[in-house]
């Protein structure tokens, strides 16, 4: 599996490296554009995340694996 970084989109701004969400709405509305120059195979989308307020909060979520073909 290859990997690949970019920044997802935020109806909200990042105050530094982090964006604070105050609930779900604003969790909801992330919006991700892959890289145009991501090349044919499978992939994940991992979220990290920063300042975890919570002891039990994971320190990342992933998404189920897909594939991503040529047009």
């Amino acid at each position: 599996m290859q990997e690949s970084l970019f920044t997802p989109l935020f109806a909200i701004p990042a105050i530094g490296s982090c964006v604070r969400f105050e609930g779900i709405a604003q969790m909801a509305s992330i919006r991700w554009k892959l890289p145009d120059t991501l090349p044919p195979g499978r992939y994940r989308v991992r979220a990290h995340f920063c300042n975890n307020p919570w002891r039990d909060m994971p320190r990342d979520v992933m998404t189920p694996e897909f594939k991503i073909v040529e047009p």
